[in-house]
């Protein structure tokens, strides 16, 4: 004899949910599982990406700590200007590398002992225009006489600016008394 027993299905329902379609499926309820799983998945490439970062730095200091004592800083936008000056006699002379340009070029301006000299050069060739720029300044000495400053270009490319020296009186040396009286209150 057989029995029959009852087969009991379970069945989960999802609770009805109103959504504009009405009752029913909600469309959008898987969304914070996939959610769930991108964040996870973002921070993993995150923290991929910060261990990658942290080892390309550590190479660079390593590469830097070598290589920089014996090679110049590219990355500098200070160099040494071409600004050569002497005193000779009564003569000041300062003599400025501007190889390449002429004196079309080349304007130089003095506003209280501070000299500027601007030189610009455009040119046009079948690749296009390029312009080359230099600017230097630098003050002059006290002892320049700045009415009499001439300047020329040579031949090879050097500005030369020249100027007298003015006859600087010594300082004078006054001896000051000391008052020797005691007139101390107390």
């Amino acid at each position: 004899m057989s029995r029959l027993l009852p087969i009991v299905r379970h069945s989960v329902q999802t609770p009805s949910v109103r959504t504009f379609f009405g009752r029913g499926y909600d469309p959008f309820s898987g969304l914070s599982s996939i959610a769930r799983n991108e964040s996870v998945s973002m921070d993993r490439c995150m923290t991929d990406m910060i261990r990658q970062m942290d080892r390309t730095v550590r190479e660079m200091e390593k590469v830097a700590e070598n290589s920089w004592r014996t090679f110049p800083s590219f990355w500098s936008r200070t160099r040494n200007v071409p600004v050569e000056t002497s005193t000779s006699g009564n003569m000041y002379s300062c003599k400025v590398n501007l190889e390449g340009f002429t004196p079309e070029n080349i304007n130089v301006t003095l506003v209280d002992g501070n000299v500027t000299i601007k030189a610009k050069k455009e040119t046009k060739d079948a690749n296009g225009n390029s312009l080359r720029e230099a600017v230097y300044c630098y003050s002059l000495p006290n002892n320049v006489n700045t009415e009499a400053l001439r300047s020329r270009l040579e031949s090879d490319g050097t500005l030369v600016l020249e100027a007298p020296l003015l006859k600087l009186e010594e300082p004078k040396s006054q001896e000051i008394p000391i008052d020797k009286s005691n007139n101390s209150k107390k």
